[in-house]
């Protein structure tokens, strides 16, 4: 019986473990392909099994975050005391370009607005 070569070709690598056929770099020539550069067997190995290690099984966090409008006294006026030179500037900033530039209030308050919104 008459074989033709490239269909024996053909189910030998059909008959071929999907392991061996990566080792061997045929799965990494075809990715190289679609992706336009080429890597190693081994490190796309090492790269799907951290990957799997990482993201293929999470686990529960104990953690807490500090509760929202939490914060000692100290810290607050600490931080007041820092962003305050900040508002003043900008006020100021704002106050010049509305005085120069009347026009621009509606835009203040269309660029404003989404900060109001909780």
């Amino acid at each position: 019986m008459y074989v033709n070569r490239s269909k024996m070709a053909l189910l030998q690598k059909a008959q071929k473990p999907m392991l061996s056929a990566f080792f061997e770099g045929e799965l990494s020539n075809k990715l190289a392909k679609k992706l336009g550069f080429a890597l190693p067997p081994k490190t796309l190995l090492i790269f799907g099994v951290s990957f799997l290690l990482i993201w293929g099984n999470p686990s529960r966090a104990y953690a807490m975050h500090i509760m929202e409008g939490f914060l000692p006294l100290g810290w607050s006026v600490f931080w007041a005391i820092v962003t305050l030179p900040f508002i003043i500037m900008g006020l100021l900033s704002i106050g010049k370009t509305v005085k120069s530039h009347p026009e621009t209030k509606m835009l203040l308050g269309l660029a404003g607005a989404p900060s109001l919104i909780d």
